[in-house]
């Protein structure tokens, strides 16, 4: 009798398998998606935040998590108010920590220098993109703010 080897994947892969099911049980299920789509706000809301302090409260079990839950709530819905988005934010939420883990292994793969950003090729066209996605969300608030001062004059 032969003997089977046991099939060895790190996470991601197994992750994967995992993935492509689901997105073929939820791929029809869009219609439904969409219904759910049409209940009312004033009912919507409430079994939202039913859900979300069950899944806090239930996942942790504590109710300084049901707290923060709370406070960031309120934080979002008043950045909400004021005109925020909050895509960028929820974002860098999400990359933040990935980021600053890179950046440290960086750091301490080159003994603590800065300079490797802008002498690899990758780096200095990051640190350029960068610099270019800066200038190009700040010069149009820049020529507006001119512009309401020359006409004030």
């Amino acid at each position: 009798m032969a003997k089977v080897k046991a099939h060895r994947t790190r996470g991601r892969p197994r992750n994967r398998v995992f993935l492509c099911p689901a997105t073929v049980f939820v791929q029809p299920l869009v219609g439904l998606w969409i219904q759910i789509l049409r209940i009312p706000y004033g009912v919507m809301f409430p079994l939202i935040l039913i859900f979300c302090v069950i899944g806090v409260y239930g996942t942790v079990g504590s109710p300084f998590h049901l707290g923060l839950m709370l406070i960031f709530g309120v934080l979002g819905y008043l950045l909400r108010r004021t005109g925020h988005d909050l895509a960028p934010m929820i974002l860098g939420f999400v990359l933040g920590p990935l980021l600053e883990v890179n950046v440290r292994r960086s750091l301490i793969a080159s003994d603590g220098d800065w300079g490797f950003l802008l002498t690899r090729p990758i780096g200095l066209t990051c640190v350029g993109l960068a610099a270019l996605i800066l200038i190009i969300s700040v010069v149009p608030a820049i020529r507006a703010k001119r512009a309401v001062l020359k006409t004030e004059d």
